[in-house]
């Protein structure tokens, strides 16, 4: 069964929402306590960890409606700068609890370590979708170890 394109996933784009208002509220019920000792408000972690999901959903969704195609002339500038801000993190990340894993930018601060590993499957995808026989057979051994090779250097 094929889907046109264009047509949204509608089940699986319910599955995303309800894992999503699952996590928050499994967050508030761990957090609550601590968010009203701390910062006098119960619902501080949920709102802001609301905040970045609704971020995070407004970027699905722009980038959903993006042509793949034109993404792929930025696969080798955007795993340039995750490498970069890999490498910043070595000198200017913030440390916690020992380890030295966000990088803060303002009011902003994430861990550039899962950035990288997105762009280590974009050139596997490519090389492995340009291959007839792993057009035919996507199982084959040949595409499969590539991009096994490519995602756990």
């Amino acid at each position: 069964m094929r889907k046109e394109a264009g047509k949204t996933d509608g089940l699986l784009l319910l599955t995303v929402f309800v894992l999503a208002g699952f996590g928050l509220l499994v967050l508030y019920s761990m957090s609550a306590y601590n968010g009203q000792v701390r910062f006098g408000d119960a619902a501080y972690y949920l709102k802001k960890q609301l905040f970045a999901m609704l971020f995070g959903f407004c970027l699905m969704y722009g980038i959903a409606r993006l042509d793949y195609h034109t993404l792929e002339r930025f696969a080798v500038p955007a795993y340039l700068i995750s490498l970069a801000l890999s490498g910043a993190v070595l000198l200017f990340g913030d440390a916690y609890n020992g380890s030295r894993r966000w990088l803060s930018i303002g009011p902003f601060s994430f861990q550039p370590a899962g950035q990288p590993t997105a762009m280590y499957t974009s050139p596997s995808k490519k090389s492995s979708a340009s291959s007839k026989s792993a057009v035919r057979r996507p199982w084959a051994k040949r595409s499969m170890s590539r991009s096994a090779s490519m995602v756990f250097r």
